[in-house]
């Protein structure tokens, strides 16, 4: 499958990802910088000065900048019929989020979005133990991390998957030490179907930790995203260590994702995160984002 690179940030990590994957082959790269300057570290591949032109010769677009800026060239990539394979839509609006997702559907094309752990091998050994997700509850730390609200984004996209799409309430609670940026942001989901998820991301613990505790009928899982290992209990059996045997590290779950990226695209089939995940996603953090205004206004 050809497919072509649009952006200038991450562009390099994007590459080696599509290279490693026999049935990709890079036609292009555009950025609408490169009507002023192309990057030194770009120029031995196939630059392109037209999105246009690049759409010509291209079967996939896969975005590797996050500015909402490159929103008209998604918007076009789909209107096309090209698959199209994104690093985020944190910067878009609901409105474009929605837009994508109508014109997803009209062309009948796969959208993915990159994820930091949906994809992750531990991920994979859930999802092959998993019936039914009643609960789950996320605790994250990033020890001096700036902004967590993109950190709580990725954790809501990462569990919707799971529980579902039929959001009843949102209640969200955050905790300032020092400044208007919070320290701590917890956020309770309740869906229409009785599960539940808690998630809590903060930057006041030491270190880095990510884990995930699932409950379902008879049995319940601790997933360590940082350490790659599952911990599997049922009533019928003492608790069991799994750990993956993949290795873990952002090439190469960029790589893997893209591996999966070609074959959804062949096979008609849909991502782990859909565009129409994120539009649930992004009203989720509004609620997030609104609780921060109160709390300032007062």
């Amino acid at each position: 499958m050809h497919i072509s690179l649009v952006g200038s940030t991450n562009s390099l990590q994007f590459i080696k990802a599509i290279e490693g994957n026999p049935s990709l082959k890079l036609s292009g790269i555009f950025d609408p910088s490169f009507q002023f300057d192309v990057p030194k570290n770009l120029r031995g591949y196939p630059v392109y000065y037209s999105f246009a032109e690049l759409l010509k010769h291209s079967q996939a677009i896969a975005f590797s900048s996050v500015e909402n800026t490159y929103f008209p060239f998604i918007e076009r990539a789909v209107q096309f019929s090209k698959p199209v394979f994104l690093q985020s839509t944190y910067y878009l609006s609901l409105e474009e989020h929605q837009h994508l997702v109508k014109l997803k559907d009209e062309a009948g094309v796969v959208i993915q979005l990159y994820h930091p752990f949906l994809y992750q091998g531990v991920i994979d050994e859930y999802a092959k133990r998993s019936k039914s997700p009643l609960y789950i509850d996320c605790h994250s730390s990033w020890e001096g991390e700036k902004n967590l609200l993109p950190i709580v984004r990725k954790q809501v996209s990462g569990i919707i998957p799971f529980l579902g799409n039929n959001i009843k309430r949102v209640t969200a609670n955050t905790f300032s030490s020092l400044s208007e940026v919070p320290d701590i942001i917890q956020l309770r989901i309740d869906f229409n179907n009785g599960n539940m998820a808690n998630i809590h991301v903060n930057s006041v613990e030491k270190g880095y930790t990510n884990t995930l505790r699932v409950f379902e009928y008879q049995s319940n899982f601790q997933i360590d995203l940082r350490n790659n290992e599952l911990q599997y209990t049922n009533n019928q059996s003492n608790p069991v260590l799994i750990g993956s045997s993949e290795e873990y590290s952002h090439d190469k779950l960029l790589k893997k994702q893209f591996d999966i990226f070609y074959k959804n695209v062949v096979n008609h089939t849909q991502p782990r995160n859909t565009i129409e995940n994120e539009c649930i996603s992004y009203k989720i953090m509004e609620k997030v984002k609104e609780k921060l205004r109160v709390c300032i206004d007062i």
